[in-house]
């Protein structure tokens, strides 16, 4: 389940990233909130949580939670003794 978290983490953040109208951007974002919160990524969720919400670019909020998803999948890979 970690490892599928991982890997679905990382392709909706890089879907995020080319996602521009905010109706899209909402939705992908509440699926990374739902994910994260279920495998207990509480600071990623938050920060998933501002950009479904925010009405404004988000560029910063962004560039945060690509960096929360690598460190969470740092974790996860050192946990499964992958990494």
């Amino acid at each position: 389940m970690l490892a599928l978290f991982s890997r679905e983490a990382l392709r909706l953040v890089e879907k995020l990233k080319t996602t521009e109208a905010i109706d899209q951007r909402r939705e992908v974002a509440h699926a990374i909130v739902g994910s994260a919160r279920n495998v207990g990524a509480f600071p990623m969720a938050d920060l998933a949580a501002q950009i479904e919400q925010s009405h404004a670019p988000v560029a910063g909020r962004l560039k945060a939670l690509e960096q929360s998803v690598a460190r969470t999948r740092d974790f996860i890979s050192q946990y499964l003794g992958e990494g």
